[in-house]
């Protein structure tokens, strides 16, 4: 397999809730419950369980001079987590999902449209897709934008930072 898988998250502590965090991503129970039962205090072991669900990216944090680089765990908020699309924009910045982008499209050098998109990832298509923050029924995929179209993408806010870039939605 020959691309990046990454994702990123906002902390959730008071002293990281600003701060995005870059790596791989995952999912577990912090607490370990073991107990007979006999099926009466399933629910409320399900109840725990569920309260006890933690979100953390692992990253890996540059040692000191000569010293090895440090592999570090972050919780993070599941609401911010979006993963990597495996395109950067004009600039070379990463494309996550949840990114809002300014797509500029061309037909050689005449201009064809111009606008603010949201990177979104479609389960059911398996696929990225582009879609239109004015006018909802116009998406593209990355592929589409690159095989049909001269464009150049910007990454310029996302939707946790910039909410105000999402207008109505």
């Amino acid at each position: 397999m020959n691309r990046d898988i990454k994702f990123r998250g906002k902390g959730i502590e008071e002293y990281d809730k600003d701060k995005w965090y870059y790596g791989s991503y995952f999912i577990y129970n912090a607490i370990n419950y073991f107990c007979l039962d006999d099926g009466s205090r399933t629910k409320e072991i399900n109840e725990k369980i569920k309260n006890n669900i933690k979100y953390k990216i692992i990253f890996e944090m540059q040692g000191d001079l000569n010293m090895e680089n440090h592999i570090k765990l972050a919780d993070v908020n599941p609401e911010t987590v979006g993963q990597y699309t495996g395109v950067d924009d004009k600039n070379g910045k990463e494309i996550y999902e949840g990114d809002i982008v300014l797509l500029d499209c061309y037909n050689y050098e005449e201009p064809l449209f111009s606008g603010e998109f949201k990177v979104i990832y479609d389960v059911e298509k398996g696929m990225w897709l582009l879609v239109d923050l004015e006018n909802k029924d116009r998406v593209f995929t990355f592929g589409e934008i690159r095989s049909y179209y001269k464009a150049e993408i910007e990454v310029i806010g996302n939707e946790v930072d910039n909410t105000e870039l999402l207008g109505g939605e």
